[in-house]
């Protein structure tokens, strides 16, 4: 006869056996789930490194803007002070070898319109030839968070940064005795560089011809729509 310990010798052995056969049949496809979690997590991690890159490539542009405003302190000392300006709102240089290139925004009070030619040529003797530099005259001025409008304490302002080479900048103007084109007219897409959106900082006087001027730029994307490109700006005083 069969002994209870013969019986569950045989149970134990079975078992084993059973357990064996299971862990053989399933080691390929153990072995094949291990390469493609790793596939999975490197994949994740190429995707996690590009979006890494493209932010701190986003990051480094914003952070080469500064804003900076300025008082000075007595007539004698304004080319000094313009000087400072530029210098201090320099965050650094645009880099040639990479297609950068700088541009910058100086904005002045009106009771410096008696010697605003010679504030713009200092301020772009400082900035260097790396940079574009656009020049205004304003009731009041606005500046690192800072307004200044006391007629008793003119200012100056200066916004400045850094472009990168996959952006371009151009500057034109329409004078006092010039007609802007109708806005249908096909020249206002030839201003836009034949761009989908193109996108445009105006500055005109009081007695320009704004609402022409922001009517054609404002349909001068490809599509020809109204609001095919971006429009911002302000009026400034005249000199």
């Amino acid at each position: 006869f069969i002994t209870n310990d013969i019986i569950f010798l045989i149970l134990m052995i079975s078992a084993i056996i059973f357990i064996a056969i299971f862990l053989v049949s399933s080691l390929p496809a153990r072995c094949f789930t291990l390469p493609c979690a790793c596939a999975t997590s490197r994949l994740y991690l190429d995707e996690y490194r590009h979006h890494r890159s493209e932010l701190n490539a986003a990051e480094t542009n914003t952070n080469t803007w500064r804003s900076v405003i300025k008082t000075p302190t007595a007539p004698t000392n304004t080319i000094g002070v313009v000087r400072e300006l530029c210098e201090s709102s320099t965050i650094r240089t645009p880099d040639s070898s990479r297609g950068e290139s700088g541009l910058a925004f100086l904005f002045v009070s009106q009771q410096y319109a008696d010697t605003f030619e010679e504030i713009v040529a200092v301020a772009h003797q400082t900035l260097g030839s790396d940079y574009t530099l656009l020049s205004v005259v304003g009731g009041g001025v606005i500046g690192d968070g800072v307004e200044s409008d006391d007629p008793a304490a003119p200012a100056m302002s200066l916004l400045s940064g850094v472009i990168p080479g996959s952006a371009g900048v151009e500057v034109f103007m329409f004078g006092p005795d010039e007609q802007p084109p109708p806005s249908s007219s096909s020249a206002w897409n030839a201003i836009g560089r034949g761009q989908d959106v193109p996108s445009y900082i105006i500055f005109s006087d009081p007695f320009g011809k704004i609402q022409e001027v922001i009517n054609g730029l404002d349909s001068s994307g490809n599509s020809r729509e109204e609001g095919s490109a971006v429009v911002a700006g302000g009026i400034s005083c005249p000199v």
